[in-house]
């Protein structure tokens, strides 16, 4: 029995089995975006609700 390794991460797959190290870093770059843009908002809650002028 034979495995392929993926050039880029050296994950070890089975033949014809695609990795999906690109696909997680995407999910996760997602998820950091839209973390960030609820703190940002969360941060323009709180100016309009203390009368913050910005």
């Amino acid at each position: 029995m034979y495995y392929n390794e993926c050039p880029l991460c050296g994950a070890n797959l089975d033949p014809g089995e695609p990795c999906d190290c690109q696909e997680e870093k995407k999910s996760k770059k997602k998820l950091q975006l839209k973390n960030q843009s609820k703190r940002q908002n969360r941060a323009l809650q709180l100016c309009v609700e203390t009368g913050y002028q910005i």
